[in-house]
């Protein structure tokens, strides 16, 4: 057996490079390991490879090693069964790399980075160390931890670093092993390093979504807020906000608001501005972890908000009333969620029957004008001239811009109407509630629109048949609600929260029906019929005789044709249950009909292809099924 010597510097990188590497060869080399301070020539008898751990062990070596022994170098990379362990610190936290020298801690924060580490700023520390930052709380560090300064609060010990794959394969080359040996190394090593970057990517976008929650929060917060550096650089800043800028540069005349902010965050009390009685005005100081001063300008008035008394009479709907499993419909309410924190127009499209009024409800509940007033308003029938009045009041009666102040307004029937319905619309968005922007008592609408459209809006504009500037002006988002027919796994669970009574059971028929019909009329019609049925008591399952007669009239249209003799004999078992092939003969005689055993036997598997009988075995007979017994009342032409 070849024997394969190990050199390295210090105990740890001696510990984690021969217990690595004789965990893959115990059984192909005779390993042995020594110190570089303590080596001797003696020391190199039977040695067929020296393995360094750095370039630096290899160049102080105190002796020349022999021409026929092979000397590799170890490259060592990060032990990534422990590498998860870093995600316990939280993102954007400023970590201490601690490693015995510089030039090592560097090259850990490099392999870190290359891991997909880039959420955390690491900064070098070793002994010796010229300058520390005693606000950092946290460090990580490959097997030195005992190394780690005393103001550190949290460390995360990744363990020795160990060979990295470009070694082990430059050892197997050098005594000649099957590469195949690499092969369940490699395969374990990558998928290491796939779980690593999926953690890593699931922790980035948990961020993003974090900094997005925070920026919406911020956005449907009643005060104003802006936050900033000392250098005026404003990072987030929210609508209520905006309306400060605004007063700040039109009635104070403040030319350079960024400035004003900046010396305002700096020292308020200090400020000789004078801001309205109205208006008041605090400041709160941060400090981030790279030192930064951080200000957030909070501002408020004193006069209480305008608020609405929501109507308790209305079915009001909100987001815990959709209940979902389908992955498409989960996603497409999640966006919905996301949208009504803020405050731009959307358009909801679907066919009819699909909640879209339950949506638009649900959206302005979760809003920031959740206290506003909800306004609906079909104008599928309304000319140009009733459309304005409607809009800005007439005859003493309130215009829909100032019964919808402060909260939402729900246009339907938009696709019905014509172009010059559409044009005065446009124009009534676009000039506010008191005349043309370039008048001084034109106001912006305070207000948010929601379409519902029960055709895709934009398909309608490339036609010619729906103004695009309407269309743009009201889909700065869209939503399309998803029909029942592709959510079919969502109809056990609706069925069970609009049936009435819980002591209602359907046949496995009625339920395979309900499970295959198109439902054209989406979630209203559901709702519908589970209404029907619980009305319908029954102490016996329900079957498809139950069926209203419309969904009836359908089903037997869509039936397939018989012919004359499959009719009579679906009749005749419809009539007499478990009635056998014999006796079906008999009886086909006695009408003087004639078939052979032969043809009833291709009828009756046909029959029962169709679903209408089920054919028993031995002595069983033929029973008709609940399809059978509606075939049979459609070729009667009786009632069910």
């Amino acid at each position: 057996m070849k024997k394969l010597l190990v050199l390295t510097n210090n105990l740890a990188a001696k510990i984690g490079i021969v217990s690595y590497i004789s965990s893959i060869f115990k059984n192909c080399l005779e390993i042995s390991s020594a110190r570089i301070t303590q080596i001797t020539p003696e020391d190199l008898s039977g040695v067929y490879c020296i393995l360094y751990s750095s370039c630096e062990v290899q160049k102080n070596l105190p002796f020349p090693v022999p021409e026929s022994i092979v000397q590799l170098v170890c490259k060592r990379t990060l032990n990534h069964n422990y590498l998860q362990e870093i995600l316990e610190i939280p993102p954007n936290s400023s970590v201490y790399l601690v490693n015995d020298t510089e030039r090592t801690a560097r090259e850990v924060i490099a392999q870190l980075i290359e891991y997909g580490f880039s959420q955390y700023h690491f900064f070098p520390w070793w002994p010796g160390c010229p300058s520390s930052n005693e606000e950092i709380r946290y460090a990580v560090t490959p097997g030195e931890a005992h190394l780690t300064p005393d103001f550190i609060h949290k460390v995360i010990d990744i363990r020795n670093r160990i060979v990295d794959l470009s070694t082990i394969n430059e050892i197997i080359t050098c005594f000649g092993f099957p590469i195949s040996l690499a092969d369940e190394i490699t395969k374990n090593y990558l998928n290491h390093i796939v779980q690593m970057h999926q953690l890593t990517n699931r922790q980035e976008t948990r961020i993003l979504d974090l900094k997005m929650i925070v920026s919406m929060m911020i956005e449907n917060s009643s005060e104003g807020l802006c936050l900033l550096n000392e250098s005026g650089t404003i990072f987030l800043v929210n609508t209520e906000f905006r309306r400060v800028n605004e007063y700040l540069e039109t009635q104070l005349t403040v030319s350079d608001v960024k400035a004003f902010l900046r010396e305002l965050a700096a020292s308020p009390s200090a400020m000789d501005v004078p801001l309205p009685a109205s208006l008041h005005l605090w400041v709160q100081h941060f400090g981030s972890a790279h030192g930064e001063k951080i200000y957030l300008i909070h501002t408020a008035s004193s006069q209480p908000p305008e608020i609405t008394e929501i109507n308790e009479d209305m079915n009001w709907f909100d987001f815990s009333h959709f209940s979902s499993v389908n992955p498409l419909h989960l996603q497409m309410l999640e966006k919905a969620k996301r949208f009504s924190l803020h405050d731009f127009p959307i358009v909801i499209q679907g066919e009819t029957g699909t909640q879209k009024e339950q949506l638009a409800q649900s959206i302005h509940r979760n809003s920031k004008r959740r206290n506003g007033p909800f306004v609906t308003l079909n104008i599928s029938a309304m000319t140009a001239d009733s459309l304005e009045a409607r809009f800005l009041g007439a005859g003493g009666e309130q215009g829909i811009f100032s019964a919808a102040k402060g909260g939402t307004l729900v246009l339907s029937g938009l696709e019905h109407s014509s172009m010059d319905v559409q044009l005065t619309l446009c124009q009534l968005l676009k000039q506010g509630s008191r005349g043309p922007m370039v008048s001084p008592s034109f106001h912006p609408l305070n207000l948010r629109v929601i379409t519902l459209s029960t055709v895709d809006l934009y398909d309608l504009v490339c036609k010619g048949l729906f103004l695009g500037e309407l269309f743009f002006l009201l889909n700065h988002a869209s939503l399309n609600m998803i029909p029942l027919r592709s959510r079919r796994e969502d109809i056990p669970n609706l069925a069970k929260r609009f049936l009435c009574s819980e002591e209602l059971s359907f046949t496995e028929s009625l339920s395979d029906f309900l499970m295959r019909y198109e439902w054209p009329g989406n979630i209203q019609e559901f709702q519908n019929l589970c209404r029907y049925f619980s009305c319908l008591y029954s102490q016996k399952p329900l079957t498809l005789n139950a069926l209203p007669d419309y969904i009836l009239s359908q089903l037997r249209k869509t039936q397939p044709q018989l012919t004359v003799s499959e009719k009579q004999i679906l009749i005749l078992i419809c009539d007499n249950p478990k009635i056998g092939r014999n006796k079906i003969q008999k009886f086909l005689e006695s009408e003087d009909i004639h078939l052979s055993e032969g043809a009833i036997r291709n009828v009756l598997s046909h029959l029962a292809a169709l679903k209408y009988i089920r054919v028993h075995r031995t002595r069983g007979g033929c029973e008709a099924t609940e399809y059978g017994q509606i075939a049979r009342s459609s070729i009667l032409e009786l009632p069910v």
